[in-house]
């Protein structure tokens, strides 16, 4: 028999490779079309002939083209990097399958963990989870709760002896054995390109003292104070903007 040990996480959805390219192929298709309306109009008033005008044009295309290439080039290196991330931890996972296992789960322990990817960074983070126990991971958006738990689940890996199940470092235990002992449940978080009120109603009708009830027993209320607009603050889809009110 396993002891399991739920973990909860709330992941957060990243779209900076999809903005990066909208705004690369409105900045062509931009260019285009204002080189395409002053030469028209230059053309209109005499200066240019409708040769020198497409000749403009051209031009214009040849520098712009390379510049919106570069950000297509620059989002594939980026998703790639999360693959290779992704494989190597799989294949640093293969390595584990024939590690030790344990009757019973009393204690995971973290050790000044220190976790780097790309530009995200963990410092000396101690921790320790004892068996018959509940815990709560509270944080910022992208201080790192989602990371940390992944870790623990042994979803991600770390290189050291920093996370240990009684005492055993992770890299000594099996993992298939730490798939079974430790569930971890993933939730996807949905919000939607509106107010934070009509976010937390779901353009439901409330009364005001259910709503703010509602505001302050979550602790949403101190943090709809500091914003300028209040619950009228329109959140981005996903919630991308949440980090940039904190």
């Amino acid at each position: 028999m396993y002891d399991y040990y739920i973990i909860i996480s709330f992941p957060k959805n990243e779209l900076f490779l999809a903005k990066m390219e909208a705004i690369g192929t409105l900045f062509s298709m931009g260019m285009f079309y204002v080189s395409f309306l002053i030469g028209a109009i230059y053309v209109n008033k005499g200066i240019y002939t409708i040769s020198i005008m497409m000749a403009s044009i051209q031009l214009i295309n040849k520098i712009v083209t390379p510049l919106y290439d570069g950000v297509a080039i620059l989002n594939k290196y980026n998703g790639a990097i999360a693959i290779v991330d992704k494989l190597e931890n799989s294949l640093m996972v293969e390595n584990r399958q024939s590690g030790l296992t344990f009757d019973k789960i009393n204690k995971i322990s973290i050790k000044n963990l220190c976790f780097k990817q790309q530009q995200f960074e963990m410092k000396n983070i101690n921790i320790e989870l004892e068996n018959n126990k509940k815990y709560v991971i509270v944080g910022n958006s992208g201080s790192g709760k989602s990371t940390l738990l992944n870790l623990i689940s042994g979803q991600m890996t770390c290189h050291n002896d920093e996370l240990c199940v009684n005492n055993v470092p992770y890299k000594n235990i099996d993992y298939n054995y730490l798939k079974k002992a430790i569930a971890y449940m993933n939730q996807e978080v949905y919000v939607f390109n509106d107010t934070i009120k009509n976010n937390i109603t779901l353009y439901e009708d409330y009364k005001d003292d259910c709503y703010n009830n509602v505001l302050k027993k979550s602790g949403v209320d101190s943090f709809i104070k500091n914003l300028k607009e209040k619950d009228n603050t329109i959140l981005e889809e996903n919630g991308e903007n949440i980090k940039e009110m904190r």
